[in-house]
């Protein structure tokens, strides 16, 4: 998305004083470092993003937990709006996109207490709603598909229908309910 932003955008990231902070010692000073960085395991809370993002809209906030003797704690809230689907899937894959027309929309609200780097994915918990309207499909005819393998299971021919080049959708609404980096889908 680093591309997308305009070039004065850009150069104020690139230009960004960044502080890191190494700390040697033994593991009880390193321990007693992070407790006064962290003020004692009090949250810290993420400063709230919000963006444009392909005719729509992006907020993010969230927050670290690390409680002292105890696993951190990591919740991510994040908000997508009215983003089309066409500009932004041809963007990610430099490629046209087969969907023609669309705009997502999500809510979602995720934890994780990862005790490693790799169990953040693996212990994602929450939900998300994912939503998007005027979905329409190049390319793809799904009735067509469906017909031909019913004709196909039947042992018959298909009409000589023809079909239109793309799908249209009504509204669809997915919420996935995240457990422990496992996700049930319902509509």
């Amino acid at each position: 998305f680093f591309h997308n932003l305009q070039k004065d955008e850009q150069e104020q990231i690139l230009d960004y004083k960044l502080m890191v902070y190494l700390c040697s010692g033994t593991d009880s000073q390193k321990l007693e470092w992070f407790k006064t960085i962290n003020i004692a395991g009090e949250k810290l809370t993420l400063q709230k993003m919000a963006a444009d993002l392909y005719q729509g809209s992006l907020q993010v906030d969230g927050s670290l937990r690390v409680p002292v003797g105890a696993s951190p704690q990591l919740a991510l809230n994040t908000t997508v709006s009215k983003v089309q689907l066409p500009t932004m899937l041809a963007d990610l894959t430099q490629a046209p996109s087969k969907v023609a027309a669309g705009a997502l929309t999500l809510d979602a609200q995720l934890t994780s207490v990862p005790t490693t780097k790799a169990q953040v994915l693996a212990s994602l918990s929450g939900r998300a709603k994912f939503a998007v309207d005027g979905l329409v499909l190049d390319e793809l005819n799904v009735e067509q598909r469906v017909c031909e393998a019913a004709a196909k299971v039947e042992g018959k021919p298909l009409s000589d229908k023809v079909w239109p080049a793309r799908t249209a959708f009504r509204d669809t609404q997915v919420t996935a309910q995240m457990t422990n980096g496992v996700a049930q889908l319902s509509p």
